[in-house]
């Protein structure tokens, strides 16, 4: 039986991600399209780590045997993957690539039509489909190669006007954004300092840091990618902006000119406001962990914030179901998602979007945010996988009962107070933690909120 990732890998992933792996999802994918359409076009990508080829491979050729048309896009960032299956009209898509993990992790990452991850309940169908690659077409289907990098260049210009020439600093992380981004701001006129631009299977730079940030985003960053190395050449070359990239490209964190780095958080907000006040549609899609700065800065523009689960498919899957009322989706991951684009997270489109918005707002990266009072912080208690579950019923009755705040149950328990301060604590997709997250005005009101929140949870894990 195929297994599927956390939230925030949709689709298989693991570091026992196999040529067998890849067979038996194509088979349980051309089944689940096979029931819809006859002759399903599917289109296929990968990343550069070391065994994505050999997986692409082998997933194609299953998708082959079992009449599906498929579409080699080669190497290419998940966005563009994504944004080509949506605008060229294919059934399906996947893209092999286990994102801003480590090299000895792979995975494959499913589209739907609009360029959206898989749900939960198509993975439940796929999970629960016979795997025997056996049953082979007896009229094979038709391969063909597309150039998925050009059309996503593509479709970014065309949603962008005339750029203002600035100096913009890029760390492609030894991504595949090198193939998309680059293009993009060169032709839109801007200076580009491009930093790891060239793919290599060794893409994850991680070293071990004693989370410096409050922002856990931005935390998560620091574990991933050298971003104080970045933060000092964008202040010493004096760019006006800097971006980075996660493996896959379907992230972006930001730096602004004076070299900080601007919270995901922050960048939602900044992203909203500009889609509330451009666009149609009046509500913004993020996750329970998303600071209330956004809540603040979207009903100042007359939106309406919708919070999700954790992970960047479940904001997918809320903007699919609003459809035209939704104007902008974003989790503080760095994972954002503009629906004209496809429902896929987008860090190319992000970083030009970015710069559309400064040209827009006529101001500096360091204006579009303005003072802060709210001060999140983040901590974790060990939990053993197999008792997460009872461990968050044991606090969700412990909340009920002692905490006087609304809980809400959308990813584990979150308790919001009058004054407007709130906790979360979720188990974690990915570690045997259970996630604390406490937002309050002001550090000692945060803090204070973080220990009540970790009281909570140490008491209950000892029933």
């Amino acid at each position: 039986m195929l297994k599927f990732g956390s939230s925030g890998i949709r689709g298989v992933y693991g570091k026992d991600v196999t040529l067998r792996t890849a067979a038996e999802l194509g088979v349980a994918l051309a089944d689940h399209l096979l029931k819809k359409v006859n002759s399903p076009l599917v289109f296929v990508g990968h990343d550069h780590r070391s065994s994505s080829p050999a997986l692409a491979a082998a997933l194609r050729s299953t998708l082959l045997s079992r009449g599906c048309r498929v579409a080699d896009c080669g190497l290419c960032p998940t966005p563009a993957l994504a944004a080509s299956v949506k605008s060229l009209g294919a059934n399906a898509g996947a893209t092999i690539t286990a994102s801003h993990n480590p090299p000895e992790y792979n995975g494959i990452k499913l589209h739907n039509e609009d360029g959206g991850g898989f749900s939960k309940i198509q993975e439940r169908e796929l999970s629960t489909s016979p795997t025997s690659n056996s049953r082979i077409s007896l009229v094979a289907g038709e391969e063909e190669s597309i150039d998925a990098n050009s059309k996503h260049s593509s479709l970014i210009l065309e949603s962008i006007p005339e750029l203002r020439r600035r100096k913009v600093a890029i760390d492609n992380s030894w991504g595949t954004s090198f193939l998309v981004t680059p293009r993009v701001l060169e032709e839109s006129g801007i200076d580009i300092l491009l930093l790891n631009g060239i793919a290599s299977s060794k893409l994850y730079r991680a070293f071990k840091i004693d989370r410096p940030s409050q922002d856990s985003a931005v935390a998560e960053w620091q574990e991933i990618a050298r971003i104080n190395d970045l933060c000092e050449i964008v202040r010493t070359t004096k760019c006006g902006l800097g971006a980075v990239h996660d493996g896959d490209a379907d992230r972006a964190l930001f730096i602004d000119e004076r070299g900080s780095v601007i919270s995901g958080s922050n960048t939602v907000s900044i992203f909203a406001k500009f889609a509330l006040s451009t666009g149609n549609g009046k509500k913004v899609v993020t996750t329970v962990a998303a600071s209330k700065i956004v809540d603040a800065i979207v009903e100042k523009c007359g939106g309406e914030v919708i919070r999700t689960r954790v992970g960047d498919s479940a904001v997918s899957e809320k903007i699919r179901e609003l459809g035209a009322s939704a104007a902008f989706g974003g989790e503080p991951s760095g994972a954002y998602i503009f629906p004209s684009i496809s429902l896929c997270p987008d860090g190319p489109t992000a970083v030009a979007r970015f710069l559309e918005i400064l040209d827009w707002a006529n101001c500096k990266p360091s204006q579009l945010v303005g003072k802060q009072k709210w001060v999140m912080l983040e901590t974790s208690l060990p939990c053993a996988n197999e008792v997460k579950q009872s461990a968050i019923q044991n606090v969700i009755e412990a909340a009920k009962s002692s905490v006087r705040g609304e809980v809400t149950l959308v990813d584990g328990v979150r308790v919001d107070f009058p004054d407007l301060s709130w906790f979360l604590i979720r188990p974690s997709g990915t570690e045997p933690i259970l996630r604390i997250t406490a937002e309050a005005k002001g550090s000692s009101s945060a803090r204070k909120l973080l220990r009540t929140a970790q009281r909570l949870t140490a008491v209950t894990q000892r029933r």
